[in-house]
């Protein structure tokens, strides 16, 4: 069976980044040890199952460009993040990472060796139980709902979170998902427009779609019949409803 890849991305080489590539081998992964770039990551980013960053004293302009590529890679790839760092820089780090919810992990320095054992074992554990669940995008602009939707139903389904309708186009063109949660009213491009873009493709038309919507555009909803959604759920809907209406679609 071929070893899963574990990246490890940091500034410079130092005894705990040689300590965390030792801790990944003894642990029957392959570590893939890079430096904090964009064209360094990217050229491994696809070959890994989980990602590391051991975040320096001071996080600069262009290491967190590189963090911020790893994240996208992150959530476009269904992988985890570990971040490993200051606890003085952990808030401000981790208001750049919110959309990705439990996917991202932080640890304070000094690292324990024995809570990243852990928590790559458990990182891969996830994945193992992700991997048999129903997968939905949720497609929103407010991220506080998004991230809400997403708590919600993370208990039962692997779900993802994107903003706008572009992210959903870029998001599907290198994942597949089992239902998309798609907000009704969006700048730029809003829902009806991102479902009709979606049926004009064949590797998106058959994705069934449900649109999130406010008591106001309900009616709406009925003016884009011919794309063929699945139908609406309110945005008032609560925790319960909500489940019972993703339920009983995945039971039809």
């Amino acid at each position: 069976m071929e070893r899963k890849s574990i990246l490890v991305v940091s500034e410079k080489e130092s005894i705990i980044v040689r300590s965390i590539e030792k801790k990944v081998s003894e642990l029957r992964y392959t570590p893939i040890m890079t430096r904090a770039t964009i064209e360094d990551v990217e050229s491994n980013v696809e070959e890994a199952s989980l990602f590391i960053a051991y975040l320096p004293d001071d996080v600069t302009d262009k290491y967190m460009k590189c963090l911020l590529y790893l994240a996208d890679n992150a959530r476009d790839l269904d992988k985890c993040i570990f971040l490993i760092g200051d606890i003085r820089l952990r808030e401000i780090i981790m208001s750049q990472f919110v959309i990705l919810g439990d996917s991202v992990r932080w640890f304070n320095r000094p690292l324990d060796m024995d809570e990243l054992e852990r928590e790559i074992n458990r990182a891969f554990s996830d994945n193992e139980r992700h991997a048999s669940m129903k997968r939905i995008l949720v497609v929103d602009d407010d991220p506080a709902y998004a991230r809400m939707v997403k708590e919600w139903l993370d208990e039962k389904f692997k779900v993802d979170v994107v903003t706008s309708g572009a992210q959903c186009i870029n998001f599907l063109s290198r994942n597949k998902v089992d239902l998309i949660l798609l907000d009704y009213e969006m700048p730029v491009v809003d829902g009806p427009k991102v479902l009709q873009m979606l049926r004009s493709e064949a590797g998106t038309q058959d994705i069934p779609v449900i649109f999130l919507t406010g008591v106001s555009k309900k009616d709406s909803v009925a003016k884009v019949l011919s794309l063929k959604p699945q139908g609406y759920i309110l945005k008032s809907a609560t925790k319960e409803d909500l489940i019972i209406n993703i339920n009983n679609f995945f039971l039809k």
